[in-house]
């Protein structure tokens, strides 16, 4: 069937959970002209004094629950950019991960995977940010840019260490007034090249989380590492420190990429023992490129089971074999994970949109892909 909502335009933003009236149009039948049917509806006064119009259309194709796409000139009600409205309720978030570009070439590919992915209907994508704030303009245009053109809830990164509070505040000012309300709040390392001492107000990411919560409500995502931060081994001070940020206000979980599963659960598991109930997205990167990831992973501490590796070893010259073999390896944990029931599968991209794609197309049905546009 089709289902087509009346919607409030024209005034503030929509009040929460009211989409208004709803028609049903036979299936095959122009969404144009279920939308249109209802106009003529009577309908009950608007709250807040707002007006009725046609600003939202919604629409549900054979069964499954609406999915709200924002059409030009509506007006849209913020809260429903949060990305903890979306997650914890039982269904598995499905999300992407890109980097700013850095040069013209780079910017072009950015553009095109987001394009590509898009189709796959995220739940909400997010961007990086460099090292000391390097990318800093780039991040905030790009989150603002995917969010207005693509109508999909973005979420910005942001460190803190080489920043001042004066610094920060200004940026989450520019987020908020931009219309971003999602966070991932990390502390962050100096740029490789720095000699000169960072000036930094903040001294880890839980300080963080707590002046974003001070200065406005934004849904704040937090990082956790499963096999311990590189900079701290120690996985029982790292919960303690994960313990704090929770504490700070954060929203909910990010992982570390990670390669065995047992890793994620067992560090599921002691952060539920440690009181953290907040959900726990997982990280996970398919593998590419063997030398890239070998790289990457000796920078975040995962680990990558031997068996894997010597996989990869044996094909790591032929680019089309190491994808098949790293998608093969991440499509078997995501299957796992939903079987566990995890909050979101988290996809470090590398701004390559192939490989999850591939992966996405194979579990559609197993999560809402397609159902949670704006």
């Amino acid at each position: 069937m089709i289902v087509a909502s009346l919607g409030l335009t024209a005034g503030s933003a929509l009040p929460g959970g009211h989409f208004g009236i709803q028609k049903t149009a036979s299936e095959g039948a122009d969404i144009t002209e279920a939308a249109n049917a209802i106009a003529a509806l009577s309908h009950p006064p608007a709250p807040n004094g707002l007006r009725w119009g046609t600003g939202w259309v919604s629409y549900a194709f054979c069964g499954r629950r609406p999915s709200y796409a924002v059409l030009k000139g509506s007006c849209v009600n913020k809260q429903y950019l949060r990305i903890d409205r979306l997650l914890g309720n039982g269904r598995t978030a499905v999300s992407f991960e890109y980097f700013p570009p850095k040069n013209q070439e780079s910017t072009d590919l950015l553009y095109q995977t987001v394009d590509e992915l898009h189709a796959l209907h995220p739940t909400y994508v997010s961007v990086t940010y460099g090292a000391g704030g390097s990318t800093r303009r780039n991040t905030i245009e790009i989150v603002k840019r995917i969010q207005n053109q693509h109508d999909t809830r973005t979420m910005a990164h942001l460190t803190c260490i080489g920043h001042t509070r004066a610094e920060i505040a200004a940026i989450l000012d520019e987020l908020w007034d931009g219309g971003i309300r999602n966070i991932l709040a990390l502390r962050g390392d100096p740029p490789a090249d720095t000699v000169e001492p960072l000036v930094s107000e903040f001294v880890s990411a839980g300080e963080l989380v707590g002046f974003i919560r001070s200065r406005h409500d934004f849904c704040i995502g937090v990082a956790g590492y499963p096999e311990g931060h590189p900079k701290c081994p120690d996985r029982r001070k790292v919960l303690d420190d994960l313990k704090w940020k929770v504490d700070q206000g954060a929203s909910f979980i990010i992982t570390q990429l990670f390669f065995d599963n047992q890793v994620f659960y067992r560090f599921r598991d002691e952060a539920r023992a440690a009181g953290i109930k907040l959900p726990i997205v997982s990280g996970i990167m398919p593998i590419l490129n063997v030398t890239q990831t070998k790289r990457f992973v000796s920078m975040c501490g995962a680990s990558i089971p031997t068996a894997l590796m010597d996989r990869m070893e044996l094909v790591q010259t032929d680019p089309q074999a190491v994808l098949a073999i790293g998608v093969d390896h991440a499509l078997s944990q995501c299957r796992d994970l939903l079987a566990h029931q995890v909050a979101g599968l988290h996809f470090y991209t590398l701004n390559r949109s192939k490989a999850t794609s591939l992966i996405c197309m194979d579990l559609e049905g197993a999560f809402s892909l397609g159902d949670e546009q704006i």
